[in-house]
């Protein structure tokens, strides 16, 4: 397998996973791959007071070894869930992101021509 495509075979994987449900209250603004070992999604809950919400996934290890697509069908299956107890891990970035679970000061930068959200 080549590793070097995990990213965005589990950004291939997400995006066919979530195209599947087109009744979700979830609008997909932004997906990527982040790194060769990581990628992101930019999204809102619709109805929410939260605005735009960030998450960013790493692997290995993936939901089922050796599968990156396991890896995306599983973070669509989070996205989809409501945020419950991750709402008091939000953290803003310097576009009004929020971001779930991002450790230290670094903050994924969104593609170019990607959102951008007024701060509030």
């Amino acid at each position: 397998m080549d590793k070097s495509n995990d990213a965005e075979r589990v950004v291939s994987a997400f995006q066919k996973a979530m195209n599947q449900d087109p009744e979700s209250s979830v609008v997909i603004h932004a997906v990527w791959a982040d790194t060769p070992h990581s990628a992101c999604v930019l999204y809102e809950r619709n109805p929410s007071k939260l605005g735009l919400i960030g998450r960013r996934i790493v692997f290995p290890p993936h939901a089922i070894a050796g599968d990156p697509e396991s890896t995306g069908n599983d973070w669509a299956q989070n996205v989809r869930e409501p945020l419950g107890r991750l709402v008091s891990y939000l953290r803003k970035d310097e576009r009004g992101i929020s971001w779930i679970g991002i450790r230290g000061d670094t903050f994924p930068l969104p593609p170019i021509g990607g959102p951008e959200q007024v701060k509030s």
